[in-house]
């Protein structure tokens, strides 16, 4: 079912009255609903892959949870020969509508991302290197950017990727916490959403994993859920939380209602 904006409203506030010195942030989502003719599918993905070439372009099927349709800009982890790993710290948005500074909400919410990438390469024993702060940009809206590198042996691609997996950017921190807290005020089953796509490249040693978001889940029937959600923390607003749900959304939503 599509989330109301009161019912978000609702379950938002509560989780942001629920904050304190033991759950800094959660990523906190919603749902927006609609229905398909089957037979369009492929069409739909082709259009919306067109828009965005230089993300993750994916649609795949499962027995247990239909089909996912997506476009991520989130790289979880990279490996390539040489035992060179790199992934990014992506959290923080706004419209892409100027180059001014970013407000203090998106930066402390950034943050939390880069110390926890940085602490489980730490933990991987990986010295990071973290590179300076950027803005990307995904259609109308953009995204603060942070790129992190480390060199080690090719074996522990699998460790750090488990020590990675969910960020701060998918669901919070304190993790334990904050998965606590989706699981009591998310009124939906996330799926697939929030989870991690790990593919190699043909012929080379390259592996990759990137994040399944902003995605929709269409069964056999075309009815559709497409995710959105957004980095909370105790400073949140209500309303500024559910427009940037939307604009996040807005890009799939639009070409899955024929808008474009």
């Amino acid at each position: 079912l599509p989330t109301s904006r009161e019912d978000y409203a609702a379950r938002l506030g509560a989780l942001i009255r629920s904050f304190g010195p033991n759950l800094r942030k959660v990523v906190f989502s919603r749902t927006t609903c609609g229905r398909i003719a089957p037979d369009t599918i492929v069409e739909k993905a082709c259009k919306y892959f067109a828009r965005f070439p230089e993300a993750l372009c994916f649609l795949y099927y499962t027995p247990s949870t239909g089909f996912w349709l997506g476009a991520s800009p989130e790289l979880l982890l990279k490996s390539e020969s040489g035992g060179r790993f790199s992934t990014m710290a992506l959290a923080g948005t706004r419209l892409a509508d100027g180059d001014g500074p970013w407000d203090k909400k998106n930066s402390e919410e950034h943050a939390y991302v880069v110390d926890f990438i940085e602490t489980a390469f730490r933990d991987a024993g990986l010295i990071p290197e973290t590179g300076d702060r950027a803005t990307l940009r995904f259609g109308r809206i953009e995204h603060l950017c942070t790129r992190i590198s480390a060199k080690g042996d090719d074996s522990a691609f699998r460790n750090l990727l488990e020590r990675l997996d969910p960020t701060p950017a998918l669901c919070g921190t304190p993790r334990d916490a904050a998965r606590d807290a989706i699981s009591r005020f998310e009124a939906h089953k996330r799926g697939c959403y929030g989870g991690y796509i790990e593919f190699r490249m043909p012929c080379s040693e390259t592996r990759e994993a990137y994040v399944n978001l902003r995605c929709a889940r269409i069964d056999r029937d075309g009815h559709w859920c497409a995710f959105s959600g957004g980095g909370i923390i105790e400073s949140s607003v209500v309303d500024d939380e559910w427009l940037e749900s939307e604009r996040k959304a807005e890009a799939l939503v639009s070409i899955l209602e024929d808008r474009q």
